[in-house]
């Protein structure tokens, strides 16, 4: 079956079979899947790690999951909606598609500025198909937040979020407004801020690895049973 996203895989580690955790990766504007996908190479092995490339072409090795423009006046941004919408039915359908490949024991999302915008309205949408989602550097699109409040609360789904202090493309404060949208529909948030600009540095990757880590082993570790 051709799935409707390009992707790269790293199969769990030794041990590991169908039914293992399955996270994706979603990249940001102007790049592709293969930068992000090398950081999380590095993650848990117990995962199956699947990284999608956005679906419109900006230039060689250039992708977005949608168009924006950028008011040089004000900084307000005015995103392609159809363009939006068309990217987020195709990441729709390659998760179902995931899910029919993969078998996943539970699906995690990792995304980067536009790929964390897309994870986490994936997350938002559909909460009872996602164990976790890990945000950096992104927010939640303002049309989206009348589709997202009338989800079941989120019974504490954990999230991590992380945030650039001197981020120029998604400020700060657009960061922290995701978060606490986030925190009052039910989630468990793990949030840290970085004195860095809009990038994925090794300090944040690893703060991101140990989210996941620590995620896994609270989800998957056995219930005690104790005696009357």
């Amino acid at each position: 079956m051709a799935l409707e996203l390009l992707y790269d895989e790293r199969p769990p580690g030794a041990g590991g079979s169908r039914g293992a955790p399955l996270l994706l990766v979603l990249h940001g504007w102007g790049t592709y899947r293969g930068p992000l996908f090398e950081l999380a190479k590095g993650f848990d092995p117990r995962l199956t790690i699947v990284a999608a490339q956005a679906p419109v072409r900006i230039g060689p090795g250039a992708y977005r999951w949608f168009d924006y423009q950028r008011d040089p006046a004000t900084g307000a941004l005015t995103i392609d909606d159809d363009e939006e919408r068309a990217s987020l039915a195709r990441l729709e359908r390659f998760v179902d598609q995931l899910v029919a490949t993969w078998a996943p024991g539970a699906l995690y999302l990792f995304g980067h500025s536009q790929g964390a915008t897309m994870a986490l309205t994936l997350t938002l949408r559909r909460p009872a198909r996602f164990a976790g989602c890990a945000h950096l550097n992104g927010r939640v699109l303002s049309r989206r937040l009348a589709e997202v409040e009338r989800p079941a609360p989120l019974a504490g789904l954990p999230f991590f979020f992380g945030h650039a202090t001197q981020d120029p493309i998604i400020p700060l404060s657009l960061g922290r407004q995701t978060r606490d949208h986030v925190q009052r529909l039910g989630g468990s948030i793990v949030s840290r801020e970085y004195p860095v600009g809009h990038d994925v540095t090794p300090e944040i990757i690893s703060h991101v690895s140990t989210w996941l880590t620590d995620t896994i082993t609270q989800q998957h570790a056995p219930r005690r049973h104790h005696s009357a």
